[in-house]
């Protein structure tokens, strides 16, 4: 079986040459005297195209390093949340310059630190993102999560990304506490599948909340690859599918990795979310000015028509 090392460079190499050899062929169509010259500029396109292999392999090697201890941080983060547990401050740097020392009345002995409560719930409803589709019934079973990990598969086959949910015990939203949901890739910002082995216990509600609540919509299973036969059907997975792999992204690139952030309520939107806020805001500017100036010309004809009236009365009283 081949590495995965060895599927990305033979995949990259094996796109290459059908590249070079697509050009050699259009090279042939020019004059000899042309050819020889565009021959020599393909030699040095070819070392072009190496570096470029190799920046993408180190790349490539670089994320995935990254993934790996950028998870392994999440997992130590889950276990100070979820668990209780006595933390030595001298494990920490730079921790001892939030505590008071010994001797202070206020000197916090090390002891058996309570989980935190309602961290994720926190975390979600700062997140700016998805605000506008945190519903009540999302609170709700927010609250009841006590951690949120992430992990990646990639075979010869199959790319795919899982997010793993896990509820406190008493919840009563879904028949089992741990819940997946993963997402099989086309390619690296592409999904054509979701599988979730969530089963909701509570009634989705109206049309409105299932569509537009977070779990919900991140809970289900989609698969564009069987439910494409009919046409009729295609745009409304495709929106599905789309929505809630939108969602997952967010959870996986943003609000996973930086959640004390959120929890703080410190993280800062990036350049593009405040672009697009102040979009919105000068859209909902300008459409406050045209309301404002029809309510303003509304109310002219108004007192023109007034004026006019009491015009007419005027002059019918002088003719009497």
């Amino acid at each position: 079986m081949r590495s995965k090392k060895n599927i990305v460079e033979e995949d990259y190499i094996s796109f290459h040459k059908d590249l070079s050899n697509k050009m050699s062929e259009k090279i042939l169509h020019f004059e000899p005297k042309f050819r020889i010259k565009l021959c020599a500029m393909l030699y040095h396109h070819k070392q072009k195209q190496n570096l470029d292999k190799d920046l993408h392999n180190e790349l490539l090697k670089l994320k995935r390093n990254y993934e790996k201890k950028t998870y392994e941080i999440i997992k130590q983060m889950n276990s100070l949340i979820k668990e209780e547990g006595t933390i030595i401050l001298n494990d920490f740097s730079d921790i001892s310059d939030h505590f008071t020392m010994p001797g202070d009345p206020n000197y916090l002995e090390p002891l058996a630190y309570p989980k935190i409560q309602k961290y994720w719930s926190s975390c979600i409803q700062n997140c700016t993102i998805l605000q506008h589709q945190f519903t009540k019934k999302d609170q709700d079973i927010a609250q009841c999560l006590e951690t949120i990990e992430i992990s990646r598969e990639e075979t010869k086959t199959t790319k795919s990304f899982t997010l793993s949910f896990q509820f406190s015990q008493d919840q009563k939203y879904f028949t089992n506490s741990f819940v997946q949901v993963t997402f099989y890739l086309i390619d690296s910002v592409n999904a054509y599948r979701q599988e979730s082995n969530a089963e909701f216990k509570i009634k989705t509600g109206n049309k409105e909340t299932a569509t537009t609540g977070i779990f919900l919509q991140l809970f289900q299973n989609v698969n564009l690859e069987e439910g494409l036969n009919k046409i009729s059907d295609a745009h409304d997975l495709c929106t599905k599918l789309g929505r809630s792999y939108e969602i997952a992204l967010i959870f996986k690139d943003e609000l996973i990795p930086y959640s004390l952030e959120y929890y703080l309520n410190a993280r800062t939107p990036n350049l593009k979310q405040e672009m697009l806020e102040k979009q919105l805001m000068e859209q909902y500017q300008e459409k406050k000015k045209i309301k404002s100036k029809f309510v303003q010309q509304q109310q002219e004809e108004a007192d023109e028509e007034l004026a006019d009236e009491q015009y007419l009365e005027d002059n019918q009283c002088k003719q009497q």
